[in-house]
């Protein structure tokens, strides 16, 4: 009788310390910086390497974190602390013709496109920049949260 009390006793123990490890698991991932509740959903005129800001919205949801290349880096600043940082090229589009037997298709270079970023959203963020290969800043935007479902560009 002892040892089955025993073995009861390890597998209520064995229960509670999985059951506490996923709420612990839990709430860590829910409160990673690198991940929040809301992200920039950012609208831009790309041609022949300059950009222009034609939208930008603060979303709830998750950010969808990826790694992308490029030609261009994009990068997010508090004060002079880079927070966030990421390649992406508007110029090119991967193409693919699913109408024939065989699927072709290719990639595009395009000299003008709108296209969108989604970057994590930091409540410290103050601006946003862009640079080209050579390192040089060829775009740079103050980020303003006015508290609501969008952001106000200046």
């Amino acid at each position: 009788m002892g040892k089955m009390k025993l073995k009861k006793f390890f597998l209520y123990a064995i229960f509670f310390a999985v059951v506490y490890s996923l709420f612990s698991l839990g709430n860590s991932y829910s409160n990673d910086s690198s991940i929040e509740n809301r992200y920039l959903f950012l609208e831009f005129y790309y041609k022949d390497g300059n950009f222009s800001l034609v939208n930008k919205t603060l979303e709830s949801g998750y950010y969808p974190n990826s790694e992308f290349y490029g030609e261009y880096k994009i990068k997010i600043f508090s004060e002079n602390k880079e927070l966030y940082s990421n390649y992406f090229d508007p110029s090119v589009i991967f193409s693919d013709d699913f109408s024939k037997e065989v699927i072709e298709g290719g990639v595009l270079k395009l000299n003008e496109s709108n296209f969108y970023l989604v970057l994590p959203y930091f409540d410290e963020a103050e601006k946003i920049e862009i640079l080209n290969s050579n390192n040089e800043k060829i775009f740079e935007n103050e980020v303003y949260d006015v508290g609501a479902e969008s952001c106000r560009v200046q």
